[in-house]
C-alpha cells in the first residue's frame, strides 16, 4: 500500500490534470460546432476520453486516501501516550536504571562544574582519562594539544547531566534505549 503523502500527491496531481483538461476543451467549444476543424474535433475526442480516466483514477485515488487516513488516524490512536504524557514526562528513567551495568564512577571529581574546570584550565590532571577508558562517554575540551584534546567524562557526571535534561525532554521516555 502507498503512503498518505504519495496518495496527496497522485490526488492534486489528478486535480491538475482535470482542470488543465477542462480548461483546453473549453477553449476548444468556445468555436461553433461548424466551424471546428477535424483535429479539433479529435482533440475533443481525446480530451472527453482522457477526462474520464482521469475522474474514475481521482475516484480510486480519493478511496484510498480516505483509507490511508483513517489507517493513519488509527496508528496514531494506537501509539500516542496522550497530551498529558507530553506535559509530565515518565519518571523512572534515569541514566543508572537506563544502564544499569555501567559502573558510577566520578573519576575523582566533586561536581561536573570542577570537570569542566580542570579540562579548561589546559594543565596536566592525572584525574583526566583519556578515551578508550571502559564505562566512560567522550566529551571534546578546550585543550590546544590534539593529542591532549579529548577526554573521557566520568559516568556519573555524565549521567547527573542527562538525569538534569530529562524534565525536557519527550523523545527518551519513549525511546528503546539500550547500552
Amino acid at each position: 500500500m502507498r503512503s498518505l503523502k504519495h496518495a496527496k500527491q497522485d490526488r492534486a496531481d489528478l486535480d491538475a490534470e482535470i482542470t488543465a483538461l477542462k480548461a483546453e476543451g473549453q477553449s476548444i467549444l468556445k468555436t461553433s460546432y461548424d466551424s471546428r476543424s477535424a483535429a479539433q474535433k479529435a482533440r475533443l475526442d481525446t480530451i472527453d476520453a482522457k477526462l474520464i480516466d482521469a475522474t474514475t483514477r481521482a475516484a480510486d485515488v480519493a478511496r484510498e486516501l480516505t483509507q490511508l487516513e483513517r489507517l493513519n488516524e488509527e496508528m496514531l490512536a494506537q501509539h500516542s501516550l496522550g497530551p498529558s504524557s507530553i506535559i509530565t514526562p515518565r519518571r523512572g528513567r534515569t541514566y543508572a536504571e537506563m544502564f544499569p551495568d555501567v559502573r558510577l564512577d566520578a573519576g575523582g571529581f566533586t561536581s561536573g562544574e570542577e570537570f569542566l574546570a580542570t579540562i579548561h584550565s589546559g594543565l596536566n590532571d592525572p584525574r583526566l582519562v583519556h578515551i578508550g577508558a571502559p564505562g566512560r562517554l567522550s566529551a571534546t575540551s578546550t585543550v590546544a594539544v590534539p593529542s591532549d584534546g579529548r577526554f573521557s567524562v566520568p559516568t556519573q557526571i555524565f549521567g547527573k547531566w542527562l538525569d538534569s535534561s530529562l524534565e525536557n525532554v519527550i523523545i527518551r521516555s519513549r525511546a528503546d534505549i539500550r547500552p
